[in-house]
């Protein structure tokens, strides 16, 4: 009887340790801080060609492709804006008046580096207008990658605790079964 007592007191104190420090909460109040090991990749150049008049013609697509009504379209140079416009119900747009040089374009999150060159001299390769794609779809994470002692502490614990309980009705079972024999034998003439 002093066992099932302890073993109802163990399983009562792990599921209160439960209760009162859960994991996620644990996790979220002290985050690990992030250390990066590798450089920072170097910024992807595009190269597009200026049409007549200096003019750069562009669309803003979502992740499905579907192109963004009045999307703002920013163009720095040098850290210097030079250049802000919306774009139309396809999400297009076109900024005039530009000479050759690298660019920055922006609009939401997305930034892209694109080497403007004027008419006729431009390389093969170089595309006739720029495809910007702002996806505004964020993921975000509370903890990153590791052994987390507490998370693994509590699982641990859990399954000792499921351990036990299955034990314990086990034992509780037989105990009952042992009774039930006892009263049949006493009832029995």
């Amino acid at each position: 009887m002093k066992r099932l007592q302890m073993l109802k007191g163990v399983i009562v104190g792990l599921v209160g340790w439960g209760i009162v420090c859960p994991p996620p909460q644990v996790m979220a109040a002290s985050p690990r801080p992030v250390v990066r090991t590798e450089a920072p990749a170097a910024p992807i150049v595009t190269d597009v060609t200026l049409s007549a008049g200096g003019t750069l013609t562009g669309q803003v697509v979502d992740g499905q492709g579907i192109g963004i009504d009045g999307a703002l379209v920013s163009l720095r140079q040098s850290g210097q804006e030079v250049a802000q416009t919306l774009t139309n119900g396809e999400g297009r747009f076109s900024v005039t008046n530009l000479r050759g040089g690298t660019y920055e374009i922006a609009t939401g999150q997305q930034v892209a580096i694109y080497r403007c060159w004027a008419p006729n001299t431009a390389p093969p390769a170089a595309k006739s207008n720029v495809l910007l794609v702002s996806d505004n779809t964020t993921a975000r994470g509370q903890y990153g990658p590791g052994v987390d002692v507490i998370t693994i502490s509590t699982l641990v614990l859990g399954g000792l605790a499921a351990g036990f309980a299955i034990a314990a009705y086990t034992r509780i079972d037989d105990v009952d079964d042992k009774v039930d024999r006892i009263e049949k034998s006493l009832a029995s003439p």
